[in-house]
């Protein structure tokens, strides 16, 4: 059963024109990435938008 890993990796597979031996090395990649929850993400974007307006 594929996930949606599965077929995102696809779809830059095609878009990007990717040898299709890299499709797995790109799905190793796409493993390691971290999943940061939307609670977290909004913080974080709060902070740099913070850090950002300090300069």
């Amino acid at each position: 059963m594929n996930t949606s890993d599965d077929f995102m990796v696809e779809d830059r597979v095609k878009i990007y024109d990717f040898n299709m031996d890299s499709r797995e090395t790109l799905q190793k990649y796409v493993e390691n990435v971290p999943v940061v929850e939307p609670e977290g993400v909004r913080y974080l974007a709060k902070l740099l938008y913070i850090l950002y307006s300090a300069e």
